[in-house]
């Protein structure tokens, strides 16, 4: 299939699930992101790293979608995966060099040592192949309160706050962690020295915090407070409201 042919397709795919899912803005950039780099690339290997009940990026057609999460019931459950793997992505053997693409989504903040997974995927990651991730943003009003703030507490905020009542069930919300190296200039720091390439760097204000902001005009006015404050205070340099960060990082050949 010649080169243009395959980036029609692509764009068509991801042209239909913007349609369909109605992604965000930020999700739109990812796709087109995911889509260049791929235009090169058929068939593919994904693997979907704390994969949970769903996937959340089109690959297309061609693309073998592996899955690894230490849940079997939410393995059980994501109906998009050609191979499943139960195991914990910060000590399983992954294959060395394999994958095309990996990607990790809301996972890295629950890891003990996340370090460990980001060497494994480092590891697994064929030359020229690419890493997704999103997370919550550790310098942030979501970050920091999630940081100093015990279990019980996040689970009580996604029931009542944001209104998932599932949230505290089994396999459903994990411990959360936040270690230092997973702050967005840290993860860039860490990729940069191991030779790696940043493609995409993005913060963002995330779906639960613009839940809430949307709630009514009072928190909506709060928001608006809180992040104007807060880049007073950093002369700038950072926006508390920017609770979740996405970043795409480039193996070189």
């Amino acid at each position: 299939m010649q080169l243009n042919t395959i980036k029609d397709s692509v764009f068509t795919i991801i042209k239909k699930q913007q349609q369909e899912v109605h992604l965000s803005t930020v999700n739109s950039e990812l796709q087109a992101c995911v889509a260049k780099h791929l235009s090169k690339k058929e068939p593919i290997r994904v693997l979907e790293a704390g994969c949970g009940d769903l996937s959340r990026i089109s690959f297309g057609s061609q693309a073998t979608l592996i899955g690894i999460d230490i849940s079997k019931r939410q393995l059980e459950k994501n109906t998009c995966l050609d191979e499943k793997i139960l195991g914990d992505i910060q000590t399983y053997p992954l294959k060395e060099e394999y994958f095309d693409v990996i990607i990790s989504w809301d996972v890295l903040e629950h890891l003990n040592d996340p370090e460990k997974a980001l060497n494994n995927f480092i590891r697994a990651l064929e030359k020229d192949g690419i890493i997704i991730l999103a997370l919550p943003n550790l310098i942030s009003y979501k970050g920091i309160l999630t940081k100093l703030t015990p279990y019980f507490i996040h689970v009580w905020f996604y029931n009542y706050i944001v209104g998932d009542k599932t949230v505290g069930t089994k396999d459903t919300q994990f411990s959360t962690y936040f270690r230092r190296i997973i702050a967005p200039n840290n993860l860039i720091r860490f990729f940069k020295n191991k030779g790696l390439t940043i493609v995409l760097s993005k913060l963002y204000e995330g779906p639960v915090p613009e839940h809430i902001r949307n709630k009514n005009k009072l928190t909506n006015f709060i928001f608006t407070v809180l992040g104007g404050l807060s880049k007073l205070i950093t002369f700038g340099k950072y926006n508390f409201n920017h609770s979740d960060y996405m970043l795409v990082i480039k193996k070189n050949t």
